[in-house]
């Protein structure tokens, strides 16, 4: 056998050995993903369409970021001593960041996330010490691989319609705990967030209206000179 042949042999060789273990990696992975995802989902559709819908409203989705809640972030993970804060959406299939600190992702998938759960309990934190050792996310990717959300602390935002939209959240990369100081600090800003929400869609209905009405004198000034 020639030196090309062996060369053509040993890369049919190497190339079925990468495409074996990539296919054992493959399965792996949704093995230990599937446990976590089948808990993932809201138990009454329609509640969730519905909040949806007010998500919508609010057109907060996709925005740029805004100093308002880049420095909510911040405060969140010094008070709390965290090195990671978000503040995140919860959208159909994404949960999308408005605001980043110590986190380098902007979204990440809906069903990977500790956010979807924490907003089926909107009336109060969620806390999670050791989520290595909780059923519920032992076998989550982001817990066992980066960014390694070991603690979590999420407190939903609840917008004046009742709907929770999302969660003001710091998680650490080892088990930990929150003081009573801390988790009321966070409470707090948690509610600064839906303040700036709620100011935002008042602001942004109020430009509408005035849009209208602008367009409605124009009209009649126009007929006026008629």
């Amino acid at each position: 056998m020639d030196y090309h042949e062996r060369c053509k042999k040993l890369w049919i060789v190497l190339l079925f050995a990468w495409t074996k273990q990539a296919l054992v990696d493959n399965h792996h992975f949704h093995k230990r993903t599937k446990p976590f995802l089948e808990m993932a989902t809201f138990k009454s559709p329609q509640l969730e369409l519905d909040r949806l819908a007010n998500l919508d409203t609010y057109t907060i989705i996709d925005t740029l970021p805004e100093q308002q809640y880049d420095d909510i972030t911040q405060l969140a993970a010094q008070i709390c001593g965290m090195p990671i804060s978000l503040i995140s959406f919860i959208d159909q299939d994404r949960q999308w960041f408005k605001s980043r600190h110590g986190f380098p992702h902007l979204q990440t998938d809906r069903q990977l996330s500790f956010c979807t759960h924490a907003i089926q309990q909107p009336d109060k934190m969620m806390i999670v010490s050791d989520a290595t050792q909780d059923v519920r996310f032992s076998e989550n990717p982001l817990v066992y691989q980066e960014p390694k959300v070991v603690f979590y602390a999420g407190m939903p935002l609840v917008t004046e319609e009742g709907w929770a939209l999302g969660t003001l959240c710091v998680i650490d990369n080892k088990p930990n705990q929150l003081t009573s100081a801390q988790a009321k600090s966070l409470t707090i800003l948690a509610r600064q967030v839906i303040t700036l929400l709620s100011l935002r869609k008042k602001t942004e209905s109020w430009s509408e209206r005035r849009k209208m009405n602008g367009g409605s004198i124009a009209c009649v000034r126009t007929w006026s000179i008629l």
